[in-house]
């Protein structure tokens, strides 16, 4: 209201914003890890405690694991791409400018 009010304001107060949101989310996250109280999403913790509970676990621990191995190794390709200059080829861009490798199969 005041800033419309007399046309002034903070200059990057919305990236610094954005930031501090991103810290603040981080900080609560690893607190609350810290003290074993992260919300869990997982169907899991709703299943009784016995085979079928720990079955579940280990399928979920295979998921996450699997997708963290994904995404590290995608990261590791994208910045070996963009470590040395592309080499002309067939496949390159008319305009000689950078592309970037989908992980997804589909793309």
């Amino acid at each position: 209201m005041l800033r419309r009010l007399f046309g002034t304001g903070i200059p990057g107060a919305a990236p610094f914003t954005s930031h501090l949101t991103l810290v603040v989310g981080l900080v609560g996250a690893a607190i609350a890890a810290r003290e074993g109280k992260l919300l869990a999403l997982a169907t899991g913790t709703l299943l009784p405690e016995g085979r079928l509970r720990d079955v579940a676990k280990v399928i979920s621990a295979l998921v996450g694991s699997m997708v963290s191995t994904v995404l590290a190794w995608e990261a590791s390709a994208c910045s070996r791409c963009t470590a040395r200059p592309p080499s002309p080829s067939p496949s390159a861009s008319p305009s000689g400018s950078w592309t970037w490798r989908s992980p997804s199969p589909s793309a």
